[in-house]
């Protein structure tokens, strides 16, 4: 059993193979935005989450264990939840009491259905089951590096840049329920603050792509008639 006591810790070290090519978002981000050096000093302290979402493309290398092999081995254990194939699945560190968990999330392009009607929620990704969900490719555009350091770990982590963030939430905001969206607005709110000494104009390619992918979701919405729903993806953030 790997020594590391921090949660959050020990899920990098599992992931260390991976560390340059998987995007920590989601609330976890937000937390470790104000370790960047671009970042602006804040007077209140960062939301917190105890779950962790973790960007994956499509598709990853796999040399010796894979990433679920890794997990397993440094004490987390798996939830498979729903009817998919692969299910959706929790990643927990401990008892569900504990409540720290880990979700994979994966760029879903095209369409939501496949040929034979059904919903493309998931798929696998070096050996985890990860959500194929919209708008995660903005999520893994253009990362912020910083280093992170535990008793076990030194080195470099990869975040949402704050501007992918916000992008994204303006774009899934319109599908969270209602009570969900005040805290999600929070955290778009506070990770615009994060972004401010960014540089806007080098992120403008991201606002425009966001702002394109909003006005090409109306159009189709006037457009499509309603489509059935299967079960829905879990949300992140």
């Amino acid at each position: 059993m790997n020594g590391v006591q921090d949660p959050f810790s020990r899920l990098v070290v599992a992931l260390d193979p991976w560390l340059d090519q998987v995007v920590i978002v989601g609330g976890w981000a937000h937390q470790l935005y104000r370790r960047h050096p671009a970042a602006q000093e804040l007077d209140y302290p960062p939301l917190t989450t105890l779950d962790t979402d973790v960007a994956v493309p499509l598709k990853l290398p796999v040399r010796e264990q894979d990433i679920r092999a890794r997990l397993l081995a440094h004490g987390f254990t798996e939830e498979s939840l729903g009817n998919d194939r692969p299910q959706a699945t929790h990643y927990y560190l401990g008892d569900e009491a504990s409540g720290f968990y880990v979700e994979f999330l994966t760029p879903l392009i095209g369409g939501e259905y496949d040929r034979k009607g059904r919903r493309k929620a998931t798929t696998e990704v070096a050996g985890v089951s990860s959500q194929r969900l919209r708008h995660v490719e903005l999520l893994l555009h253009h990362p912020w590096s910083i280093d992170f350091k535990s008793d076990e770990f030194a080195g470099m982590i990869q975040i949402a840049n704050p501007v992918s963030f916000v992008a994204q939430k303006v774009l899934i905001h319109e599908e969270r329920e209602r009570e969900d969206r005040a805290i999600r607005s929070k955290y778009s709110a506070h990770g615009f603050k994060n972004c401010r000494s960014c540089g806007g104009g080098s992120w403008l390619p991201i606002f425009t792509l966001a702002t394109q992918e909003r006005c090409r979701k109306r159009q189709s919405s006037l457009r499509q008639p309603q489509r059935r729903h299967s079960q829905g993806g879990a949300d992140f953030g």
